[in-house]
């Protein structure tokens, strides 16, 4: 032992105080009362800052209460005084990695003394190389754009590493990849609450503040960034990335307003091409250019535009107005109607929303049932011959009885016969065709006068139309020999 001068009185008085303190800090540390044995330690150190035991007992203590710096300092200032003290160099190696800091872990367990508790050391080497290659793999999904992976592949190590600011800082950027913009800002806080010169920090509230659509607290934020470091780039390029989107959104806000929609269009898309990760005032791009390109007649963009925007505000009555619209000009009636229903349940007090949902409803039910004039390949203001004619044409080609070579044939055959007797029914009918025209369902007007409702016999009408008696299968003189009853010759398709 190294020799020491004897104590004078004053001094021995001190230095049993300073044990007093010591005992003191053990009962409350061992009673887990951490800032009482935290008062004491600090006492005893005044007291006799020449003693290690005081160090390494402070230590603990702080390692107790999270405050890893200190820990390191007090861990430290231990093997300044014995640099065999294997607590402190265990406890030291654990602060590192508490702290994120693995090389220093690595470099500390390299120095243990041989007093050092194998098992210890092997443990924590053990804990910081699974923390390395956790790391290692959340950089990497976070590279790949695999953000869930990485959020929680960091706050896995964080859990060894709960004072990491790297780590936290890889958390916030996981969050802001996976669009979860108010966690990623609660992240940035916690980091600059730790210290409040971390430029990162900065940048990393202020991107998920104007991703979540506050635009003057970003920019708020990023401004007391860059006077905190003038030098600092980074911050300035994101105030005026945020600056250009905001801009370009006025400006083409501007171009509509004097009718330009085209100008108006190209401005929004080239705001929507700066960051894709600003959710909500891309939203507010998608559907103001969703507008634009309705106006320009281009509906399947518009609906494109209208979903992007409702992907971060799927209530958002403004862009479902849009897309139902769109639908409408597609014809896409019943995709309409669902969107006008949702309109009519956010807002029941609006009756536009209402009548514009019957529309819909309406169009859908003209647009799904039987259309005869395509079904009689004519336009809808075909005069009486052409439908006649349409009809002998038609009638004399899918007859079941000139479709017999095999039973599915004939099956297609009588179906196509039937479409057709029926739709020649209507289109004959001044009456039935008006109603038709109308909107009304056939079906459904009953009394026999629809095709299905008063059970039309199409083989009556093929009689009558070309006379005679019946035909083959259905009751009469099959084909054959150039014509049918009465004489009619089957016609040969008309060029195209």
């Amino acid at each position: 032992e190294v020799e020491r001068e004897e104590a004078k009185p004053g001094e021995v008085d001190a230095l049993q105080e300073a044990e007093r303190c010591k005992e003191a800090g053990n009962q409350a540390y061992k009673a887990k009362l951490y800032h009482d044995a935290l008062v004491h330690y600090t006492r005893a150190i005044e007291l006799n800052p020449q003693q290690v035991s005081y160090y390494g007992n402070r230590s603990a203590v702080f390692f107790m209460l999270k405050d890893f710096e200190k820990c390191v300092a007090d861990c430290q200032a231990a093997l300044k005084l014995d640099h065999n003290y294997d607590k402190a160099t265990i406890r030291l190696a654990r602060c590192y990695l508490a702290l994120g800091d693995f090389q220093r872990t690595r470099i500390t367990l390299a120095t243990a003394p041989p007093s050092a508790p194998r098992a210890e050391v092997t443990d924590v080497i053990a804990q910081v190389t699974a923390a390395e290659r956790r790391v290692a793999s959340a950089q990497r999904a976070l590279d790949e754009s695999s953000f869930e992976v990485a959020l929680s592949l960091f706050n896995q190590a964080l859990e060894t590493s709960p004072r990491s600011q790297a780590l936290l800082l890889g958390v916030g950027k996981a969050q802001l990849g996976a669009k979860k913009f108010p966690e990623a800002a609660s992240t940035g806080t916690k980091l600059l609450q730790r210290d409040h010169s971390n430029i990162e920090a900065y940048l990393l509230r202020a991107r998920a503040l104007f991703y979540d659509g506050d635009a003057e607290a970003a920019k708020t934020l990023l401004t007391a960034g860059m006077r905190v470091d003038p030098d600092n780039t980074a911050c300035r390029l994101e105030v005026n990335k945020f600056r250009s989107m905001v801009s370009l959104k006025e400006e083409g806000n501007a171009h509509f307003q004097a009718g330009r929609f085209q100008a108006a269009f190209d401005t929004y898309s080239r705001a929507l091409a700066i960051d894709p990760l600003a959710v909500q005032i891309n939203g507010q791009l998608y559907c103001n250019r969703a507008l634009m390109a309705s106006k320009l007649g281009r509906h399947e963009q518009a609906v494109a535009d209208s979903n992007s925007a409702l992907e971060s505000r799927p209530d958002w009555d403004k862009a479902i107005m849009r897309r139902a619209a769109a639908y409408m000009a597609l014809q896409k009636y019943e995709e309409a109607a669902r969107d006008y229903d949702k309109l009519t349940k956010l807002h029941p007090e609006e009756r536009e929303y209402r009548r514009q949902l019957h529309e819909a409803q309406q169009a859908h039910k003209v647009a799904s049932r039987k259309d005869y004039y395509k079904i009689l390949g004519v336009e809808r203001n075909a005069d009486e011959d052409t439908i006649r004619k349409a009809y002998r044409k038609l009638a004399l080609k899918f007859h079941p009885d000139k479709n017999s070579a095999t039973e599915e044939q004939r099956k297609e055959a009588t179906r196509r016969f039937q479409e057709i007797g029926e739709a020649f029914d209507v289109l004959n009918n001044p009456q039935k065709r008006a109603r038709f025209d109308s909107g009304v369902d056939m079906d459904e007007m009953g009394g026999g006068e629809g095709p299905a409702g008063g059970g039309v016999d199409v083989n009556n009408i093929f009689q009558m139309f070309f006379g005679g008696g019946g035909m083959g299968g259905m009751g009469g003189m099959p084909f054959g020999m150039g014509g049918f009853g009465g004489g009619m010759e089957e016609e040969e398709d008309e060029p195209p």
